[in-house]
């Protein structure tokens, strides 16, 4: 199921001001079928580095200089619209009836601020204490200090994971810049359990997808505190309405959850609590919670939205909207 709300192509045509370079990632031949209307292929069959993920391709697009011809670029998914409800064209209207801003995301979980404090956290959950402890000794290594980023709330206003965003040549200067001094330390100087942890390639949640290494995760979660750290970035992020977020939800269960918690997170944002030790207990207990749905959900059934070809997305969805 796509969650897809109508939009007038010629007030698309006519709205947007600024040029924008959306390239959509097409990693096999199956992926150039689902390319969406209004994004440019960006043929990556000869990914040289497929356990890194989209991080290569970023590194491509920025040494070959396409993030600095246009205003906008990004570069995304083409589960983009499975996973986040929203196409692409509906995507470049809504920045075109948005102009001023240097970096526009769409959230593929807003749900998720509610059970965990940042994406950090959540992989934590996930992954266990070591995905931590391996993320700060390699930040550590590159230059950076980690618990800037690790301890910084990702609230609703601002979270967002995935390659679901357009950003301005500074950002993408900036950004890169990091990823690649990240990529550059010198593995030898990690523990072997980290450089393990880190760099060996891995199966994901689905079969059908390549195995990847944990550091693409890790600099998934660099974008994010990098992008919301930055005090002089203008962001934009598109509307989660509760359509959208029920839309996003994994299964039945996570929307449930997320109708019950989701005013105790607000409330806490609100009251400034969230990193208080009543909040830090708080969203213990709700990853906690939520991370057992899920694996719950996807020991049971697969993974849904779009990591699997079994048609699992659609029947979760529909018991979704039963209930």
């Amino acid at each position: 199921m796509r969650l897809v709300y109508p939009i007038d192509l010629s007030r698309e045509r006519q709205s947007i001001s600024m040029a924008s370079g959306i390239f959509q990632i097409c990693w096999n031949e199956r992926s150039f079928s689902k390319l969406e209307p209004g994004f440019v292929a960006f043929d990556w069959r000869r990914n040289p580095h497929p356990d890194h993920r989209e991080f290569a391709a970023f590194r491509e697009l920025h040494a070959r200089g396409d993030t600095r011809k246009f205003d906008l670029t990004g570069a995304f998914s083409p589960k983009f619209a499975a996973k986040s409800g929203v196409s692409g064209l509906e995507f470049k209207q809504w920045v075109g009836d948005n102009p001023g801003y240097d970096f526009y995301f769409v959230d593929p979980r807003p749900q998720f601020p509610v059970f965990f404090f940042n994406g950090w956290i959540n992989s934590s959950h996930q992954f266990g204490s070591r995905f931590l402890a391996c993320a700060r000794e390699i930040i550590e290594l590159a230059g950076y200090e980690p618990d800037v980023w690790i301890n910084q709330r990702e609230d609703f206003s601002n979270a967002f994971c995935m390659n679901f965003w357009v950003a301005k040549k500074e950002f993408w200067d900036r950004l890169m810049g990091v990823i690649d001094n990240i990529l550059s330390v010198d593995r030898q100087k990690l523990r072997p359990e980290s450089r393990s942890f880190l760099f060996e390639p891995r199966q994901w949640r689905a079969p059908n997808q390549l195995p990847v290494a944990q550091i693409a995760l890790v600099l998934e979660r660099v974008v994010t505190s990098l992008a919301i750290a930055d005090g002089s970035l203008r962001r934009l992020a598109y509307p989660a309405s509760p359509e959208r977020i029920k839309y996003c939800c994994r299964s039945p269960a996570e929307w449930e959850l997320y109708k019950s918690f989701a005013p105790i997170a607000a409330r806490l944002d609100e009251q400034g609590l969230a990193s208080s030790e009543a909040g830090k207990s708080y969203f213990d207990m709700a990853g906690r919670a939520m991370t057992s749905v899920s694996r719950l959900y996807t020991q049971s059934f697969g993974h849904p939205q779009g990591d699997s070809e079994s048609g699992l997305e659609h029947r979760l969805h529909d018991l979704v909207d039963e209930a």
